[in-house]
């Protein structure tokens, strides 16, 4: 019934942005042209992939088959299982080719060029399940007209898949759900470092969502009311603090939070507390050096549900109070250390799945159960 009630609240919300890349064609001329944005625009779009070969045709709806430069511009995925892994972009390219992710250049290739597999090719370490801006400009001054990225992720040179870049960073943001009446708080996406957050509001039926991309940000959230509190949270970045209280009033009340962090080097804290109801809190944690602090307490019955991957991972667990307690734990990667208490009056139980046939050893767990 509990989670019947929680799913109530429910709409849905999407992400901004498609997949692919925005793209501007310019006028220009002669080899080896600036790469700037002077010569008049000849038309732009959305480009689902970087794999084109026009021959002789005319390039991208521009009127032109030669004299052209194509800015492109988006994000880009690395969408590897854990860590972070040194990648190799490749170019195939007539003419020249530019590009770089986050202000690091990766490949600088421009060039006069007839297209080889492959024309140039630059390395660059990136984090799994991060999102980075992503810049390339090609130009075509005569003859034919080839462009094509390709990376190494283990499996081959291959096309960078186009569900891979997207228009804007939010795409990659799971879909949120849970809207509301005017009458409630929304809190939308931070899309800037160093943004230091404050939410206090005590009211009924309080409902927080926050989608916060970037890094070293700061975000604390406390609810308070005679009724339901809602919290989802939504984080892709490294090195953020993030703090979330719950307390409710009234022993009919709802406490709810789930947290969902991409990244590493992260800091969560989440309290509920109240003086009766349901306390729930879900977590999905992916990225290394991640620590969490997870505290349920007071009546009523809690709820607990962990699924963490990443290395090198701190998690402490509280459920305190009368009321069931039930904690479910799925981990993966090594080390972790691991700690969950359930004290009460009422029944306390817990499953915890981790993996440890591996060189890095069983991962270090501690669990204290009673009054």
């Amino acid at each position: 019934m509990k989670f019947i009630l929680l799913l109530l609240f429910c709409i849905n919300v999407y992400a901004d942005g498609v997949a692919g890349l925005d793209y501007i064609v310019y006028a220009a001329g002669g080899a080896t042209p600036s790469r700037n944005t002077n010569g008049a625009i000849l038309s732009s779009g959305v480009s689902t992939s970087l794999n084109y070969d026009w021959g002789g045709g005319v390039v991208m709806g521009s009127g032109r088959a030669d004299g052209v430069i194509i800015h492109f511009t988006g994000s880009i995925l690395w969408p590897g299982s854990s860590g972070s892994k040194t990648i190799t972009f490749y170019d195939r390219s007539d003419d020249g080719f530019y590009m770089s992710i986050d202000n690091t250049v990766v490949i600088n290739n421009w060039v006069e060029q007839g297209p080889n597999n492959f024309n140039g090719s630059g390395t660059i370490t990136l984090t799994s399940g991060q999102v980075y801006a992503i810049d390339v400009w090609w130009y075509e001054n005569g003859g034919g007209a080839v462009l094509q990225l390709d990376w190494n992720i283990g499996n081959g040179i291959v096309v960078v898949p186009s569900n891979n870049l997207a228009t804007s960073s939010s795409f990659f943001v799971p879909t949120l759900c849970c809207g509301g009446s005017s009458a409630n708080f929304n809190a939308n996406s931070f899309n800037v470092a160093n943004v230091q957050s404050f939410i206090n509001r005590a009211t009924s039926d309080s409902q927080v969502y926050i989608e916060q991309l970037g890094n070293s940000n700061t975000i604390t959230i406390t609810q308070s009311g005679s009724k339901n509190n809602y919290i989802e949270y939504y984080g892709n970045g490294s090195n953020n603090t993030i703090s979330i209280s719950e307390t409710a009033t009234s022993n009919a009340a709802v406490n709810y939070t789930e947290l969902s962090i991409l990244g590493n080097n992260n800091t969560a804290s989440l309290l509920q507390q109240n003086t009766g109801g349901s306390k729930g809190i879900f977590t999905h944690v992916n990225g290394n050096n991640n620590t969490l602090s997870l505290q349920q307490k007071d009546s009523g019955n809690q709820y607990l549900e962990l699924d963490i991957s990443g290395d090198n991972k701190h998690i402490d667990t509280l459920q305190q109070g009368s009321g069931n307690h039930m904690g479910k734990i799925s981990l993966s990667g090594q080390p972790t250390d691991l700690s969950l208490s359930q004290s009460g009056s009422s029944q306390q139980s817990y499953s915890i799945n981790f993996n440890c046939a591996t060189t890095g050893g069983c991962p270090k767990i501690t669990i204290q159960q009673g009054q």
